[in-house]
């Protein structure tokens, strides 16, 4: 598919779909991606706060650059629910690139099988269907988790039906689906 970038850079993109390979161990899931002809400098692995690890990049389609044909890719993989998104390392070597997605670490039960002592929480409770009690901080939570998502949405509508440039146009513009601005956090690896 081809894109032209609007303004005074007139690019035309191509999109690469590349390879990808999933791994699993234990301790961590492994996402390999081959991406033949780009270098490290023109690739962007990041993770949102949706819960997504997006993998973007564009280089030329010529070797010397000069061309307005570029190539651009463009991935975006849900994070397992296991995953420790603070120890989520990249690396590009061979024309791979290699994303190490570490698991929590799960606290093992006492050996004696006994389960931890409950903590007392001295929040306000509310009732739930069935019986149960849950603190009120869980309704907060999830009405601002909701708030924050549906400005998410609203934002990459928003971001879809204005524009439908693309990458490349410039150092502050976002290309479709990416979730800058109010309700979305993005750190890059």
């Amino acid at each position: 598919m081809e894109h032209s970038t609007g303004g005074l850079d007139k690019r035309t993109c191509e999109d690469y779909d590349p390879a990808v390979e999933w791994s699993h161990t234990d301790d961590t899931d492994t996402v390999m991606i081959s991406l033949p002809g780009f270098k490290k400098e023109e690739l962007r692995v990041q993770v949102d706060n949706l819960g997504y690890l997006r993998v973007h990049g564009q280089r030329p389609a010529a070797a010397g650059g000069s061309s307005s044909n570029w190539i651009r890719v463009q991935k975006r993989f849900t994070l397992p629910d296991n995953c420790d998104i603070d120890g989520i390392r990249s690396k590009f070597a061979n024309d791979t690139l290699t994303v190490t997605l570490p698991k929590k670490k799960s606290h093992p039960s006492p050996p004696d099988g006994s389960a931890p002592e409950p903590q007392e929480d001295d929040e306000e409770e509310e009732e739930k269907p069935g019986g149960g009690r849950r603190p009120i901080r869980w309704l907060l939570v999830t009405v601002a988790a909701a708030f924050f998502v549906g400005i998410a949405a609203y934002v990459a509508w928003r971001k879809l039906t204005s524009s439908c440039a693309g990458a490349g146009a410039g150092a502050g513009d976002h290309g479709p689906g990416e979730l800058a601005g109010a309700g979305s956090y993005v750190r890059e690896m």
